[in-house]
């Protein structure tokens, strides 16, 4: 299903309209994490090259994912996602993948501490309750990989963020004007539609909370730099298990980040 957002108005019936659509889209991303495997190891801009949906396998009974697996399906599930944004597809391929790879992996650690939320749990783990690292002896970093596991997740359970906050910040954060090299046009369109959720969740925080809406849209703006912590830290993590793993496995997904590392 595709957002059609230039015909979201500033009322309140076309805010929840558009919240409607955004939860559909995530439900049918959190099915697919939980039901479907993907066979192949593609780049991003492979993906995005492509107009359709990215096409996923249903799972045989019984079959069990390692992280690694783990990891690549939540990103892959991620990209097509963010594939059935209409903005996405205004901009040229080169702003697409930029965009896309600045934004998936922010996304994942967000979502992952959603559903650690909505699940009442204290830690983030993959859908099964395995866990997101590598089990290495002795540990890479205890104290690192608790601060992944929960800093990020505490901090929605302390604002007890809501699905409609979660997935309008979500929008927000993914519309991001200043990317690197990204083109003047891919600017002005990522502008646009970045004020349009902006707007779109402080009507949100205006309705649901009255007078305390301002103070909770700033809340809720400030979780960013959080988000990207916790993005940061889990690229750490990696960095230092490649050090004590000769060949350690990677998907192409992440070849941007792996450059930075």
């Amino acid at each position: 299903m595709m957002i059609h957002i230039s015909t979201v108005k500033s009322d309140q019936e076309s805010i929840f309209e558009l919240i409607a659509h955004l939860k559909i889209l995530n439900l049918q991303r959190n099915r697919q994490i939980q039901e479907y495997r993907f066979i192949g190891d593609p780049t991003v801009e492979e993906l995005l090259k492509v107009p359709t949906p990215i096409s996923f396998q249903l799972k045989p009974d019984n079959y069990r994912m390692d992280n690694i697996e783990w990891g690549n399906m939540v990103a892959l599930t991620t990209i097509d996602y963010m594939k059935k944004f209409n903005f996405l597809n205004l901009l040229e391929l080169k702003d697409r993948v930029l965009v896309v790879q600045n934004a998936f992996s922010d996304f994942d650690m967000f979502s992952n501490a959603f559903r650690a939320l909505e699940a009442k749990k204290a830690e983030i783990s993959y859908p099964d309750n395995s866990e997101i690292f590598m089990k290495l002896e002795p540990p890479i970093c205890e104290n690192l990989e608790k601060n992944i596991k929960c800093k990020l997740a505490g901090r929605l359970g302390e604002l007890k963020i809501t699905t409609e906050e979660f997935l309008l910040l979500a929008a927000i954060f993914f519309c991001n004007p200043a990317i690197s090299k990204l083109s003047n046009p891919g600017k002005i369109t990522l502008s646009f539609y970045q004020k349009l959720y902006t707007s779109c969740l402080l009507q949100y925080c205006l309705i649901s909370y009255e007078d305390n809406g301002p103070c909770r849209f700033t809340e809720l703006l400030s979780l960013y730099p959080s988000i990207k912590r916790a993005h940061e830290e889990i690229g750490f993590h990696y960095f230092l298990c490649k050090t004590r793993i000769r060949n350690l496995p990677s998907k192409k997904l992440y070849d941007h980040e792996m450059l930075q590392l």
